[in-house]
């Protein structure tokens, strides 16, 4: 209110090609909700397939645009999503319009209307598994150094992909600002001390269990847990494996277990070795009973899964690896939040078996020190205090209303 005249909100378009689960998914429904009490906002898909399976602020508008099976429909696509998504900034004249995921960022770039272009970048390029061959070379060399540049604002999640940005494209630094992921920690905690029915509560109130929460994917390394387990068993017997999401490597994931003769199941009984946990409206109550969270990731942004492990109480483990668990974990001048142990992707040979070694001789000794568990968790609290949703909002109004 100004002068007694109600003043017009400004209205913000966040964009992405789904929404179905994921990091960069669930970052922009929590972002939403929060800029939700500064802006209009407005929630774009490309083809809106799936219920969102999380809490968000705002409106969706549908571009009804499905990806493309072969090059031709693939391009024809694209320039459909252009154009909508164009009509619609034209109809909505959005103050600001920020996109998640580098299909996205493509598509607000090249349908900018004026308004304020800005692309949230959650996790390294360099270092992706995904990106490789001579379509990955044309991503990495060409495609993106030239939509970077063309972004008024880039937002990194944390300051070593920062460093990347500005070594791929040469946007200048003062065009991109580090804003971490937030969390609500009472919301967190409260899910965490939710009661697990009786099955899963004597299956983690019985043994000494390593969790996972997250997509079962290639680039999360869940099949090197399944593996770090099978050289666990042979010093400890009561040690679980349990692994929370869905994804496309399921069937590798259960295969592989097979293979190790380690047993496997959704259900738990006491003869299971590796649980699958499908995706929960509440995963917290699990990631607070284990013993210990791990992951095993061969490239990060600002994990989610950590932090939230860190919040729940549970202490962590995790692989080095770019850029997101060190900033973390082990900021500079700060206590140790968690351990930090080699990546075990692209490890062969005698590597391989000297860091599997490693994080072999970490978990055992973990397992067996009640006090240092104790120590992690008690750092971890103080850490993840400073990842609040106030903050965080505070550096996205900054970031959007910088001319």
């Amino acid at each position: 209110m100004r002068n007694g005249v109600k003043m017009e909100r400004k209205t913000v378009f966040l964009i992405i090609p789904e929404m179905e689960m994921g990091g960069a998914q669930r970052s922009m429904a929590k972002l939403s909700l929060e800029l939700e009490k500064v802006y209009k906002v407005y929630l774009i898909v490309f083809n809106y397939t799936y219920e969102i399976p999380y809490e968000f602020g705002g409106q969706v508008l549908d571009l009804e645009v499905t990806g493309g099976n072969n090059v031709l429909s693939k391009g024809t696509q694209f320039l459909k999503r252009i154009i909508k998504l164009k009509a619609l900034k034209k109809k909505h004249k959005p103050f600001a319009s920020i996109s998640f995921l580098e299909g996205a960022d493509f598509i607000n770039s090249l349908s900018s209307q004026g308004e304020k272009i800005v692309f949230s970048i959650r996790g390294s390029k360099i270092h992706d598994e995904t990106i490789n061959g001579f379509i990955g070379k044309l991503r990495l060399k060409v495609l993106l150094p030239y939509f970077l540049k063309r972004a008024d604002k880039i937002v990194s999640v944390n300051q070593g992909i920062k460093e990347e940005i500005s070594s791929i494209s040469a946007v200048k630094n003062n065009n991109i600002k580090v804003i971490p992921n937030f969390y609500d920690i009472n919301q967190i905690q409260q899910l965490a001390a939710e009661p697990l029915s009786a099955d899963f509560a004597s299956y983690f109130r019985d043994h000494q269990t390593m969790v996972m929460s997250g997509r079962l994917a290639i680039e999360k390394g869940q099949r090197y847990l399944i593996l770090l387990l099978k050289e666990i068993k042979a010093s400890s017997k009561n040690v679980k494996l349990v692994l929370i999401g869905n994804g496309p490597e399921y069937p590798k994931l259960t295969q592989l277990c097979d293979e190790n003769n380690l047993s496997w199941s959704k259900t738990p009984t006491n003869s299971v070795d590796v649980l699958f946990i499908p995706h929960q409206s509440n995963i917290f109550k699990f990631i607070s009973r284990a013993t210990l969270y791990v992951m095993c990731s061969s490239s990060e942004g600002f994990p989610n899964g950590l932090c939230e492990a860190m919040i729940c109480g549970t202490p962590v483990i995790s692989s080095d690896c770019p850029y997101g668990p060190s900033e973390i974990l082990s900021p500079k001048g700060k206590e140790e939040a968690g351990i930090l142990l080699p990546v075990l992707q692209g490890k062969v040979g005698h590597n391989f078996e000297k860091c599997m070694q490693v994080w072999k001789d970490n978990v055992l000794k973990l397992l067996s020190q009640q006090s240092l568990l104790e120590s992690l968790k008690l750092n971890a609290t103080k850490r993840v205090n400073e990842f609040t949703t106030e903050s965080a909002l505070k550096a996205w109004v900054e970031t959007i209303e910088e001319q």
